[in-house]
């Protein structure tokens, strides 16, 4: 358009508005931040006045019976410039309701208009997230890492075009790039140095065990079981939480734990079954723990005799059992 309305008609949408008591409305902060920065004013429109939003529905309407049926795109590129040459005949016709030609009426109207800024504001969006003891995070169906110190802590993330930077307060911790990838885990090194004490672990081992809770103890036992082939196992099943939930995976690796059964494929078939079929799981069994008390048996009376009572008598003699020099 090259310029701004000096005033701009919304619905009552949440994004828009936050409260409205009849005519009085409270616009949300972010929207008012933005219309000061583009110098217009946010009105809403009245609630349910279908007459109001009806003019601007019935264009998408009227799009789409007179431009989108009836026509085959190859790919988007083909559709824009098709529109586009829809648009520039369409609007060099009179229109019905103004009796207008509508480039004309824009030749007039855009004089009209506020200028543009000259600086081009920076626009994102703010998202909370929750930092795992493995110092992960989730956004956007991947996984990132945080220095060690925000283990457990809250983030804020704020998304741009094609970034998004993550603060604690107001104290940039990580920047990442913007991806299309999913179920992906993006690590810093650095971020881990002197995260856990001991033995050195690699990135690998430190995606696995932030997985889920249980993933620690399941590594123990997939080590045991799947030596020569550890490392692959490994990325296999760290390429599992690209598509299942943590607590699936939670779930799933309990059950695997409980029969002592390792390993990529099993794990997937559980996890599967999970979610497809979760009748066709065996039932969990309660271990008794060591410390279990023995089951009460039943108390039975027996009569105390002398040992005398006890001894052999063959004929009139008396003999009693005693002991061999």
């Amino acid at each position: 358009m090259g310029g701004v309305p000096k005033k701009i008609l919304f619905d009552n949408a949440k994004v828009v508005v936050s409260k409205r008591v009849g005519s009085v409305v409270r616009f949300q902060a972010d929207l008012l931040q933005f219309a000061a920065l583009m110098r217009f004013r946010p009105d809403a429109c009245w609630v349910k006045d279908s007459e109001t939003k009806g003019k601007v529905e019935s264009t998408v309407g009227y799009v789409h019976r007179d431009f989108y049926y009836g026509r085959n795109f190859a790919d988007l590129e083909t559709m824009n410039r098709q529109v586009r040459q829809w648009c520039d005949e369409v609007n060099r016709e009179i229109h019905a309701t103004t009796q207008e030609v509508p480039v004309e009426r824009w030749a007039a109207e855009r004089a009209c208009l506020t200028p543009l800024p000259q600086k081009k504001p920076v626009l994102f969006r703010i998202q909370r997230a929750k930092v795992n003891k493995a110092c992960l995070f989730s956004f956007a169906k991947n996984q990132y890492s945080v220095p060690k110190e925000y283990a457990r802590q809250y983030v804020r993330l704020e998304i741009y075009e094609h970034e998004f930077r993550v603060l604690v307060e107001n104290t940039e911790i990580s920047r990442w790039p913007r991806t299309t990838e999913r179920g992906r885990q993006f690590l810093i090194q650095e971020h881990y140095h002197g995260r856990f004490k001991g033995a050195k672990q690699s990135a690998l081992e430190i995606q696995f065990r932030g997985l889920c809770p249980e993933a620690s103890t399941y590594l123990e036992g997939l080590r045991e079981s799947r030596g020569n082939s550890l490392r692959e196992q490994m990325q296999q099943i760290v390429g599992l939480s690209g598509k299942y939930s943590t607590d699936e995976m939670t779930q799933a690796m309990s059950r695997a734990l409980q029969y002592r059964s390792f390993g990529y494929d099993v794990l997937q078939r559980i996890l599967r079954k999970q979610r497809e079929v979760p009748s066709s799981l065996p039932q969990a069994v309660e271990r008794p723990s060591a410390q279990a008390e023995a089951p009460r048996l039943p108390r039975v009376g027996v009569e105390t005799r002398d040992p005398s009572y006890y001894a052999v008598r063959v004929g009139s003699a008396t003999w009693k059992t005693s002991s061999m020099d």
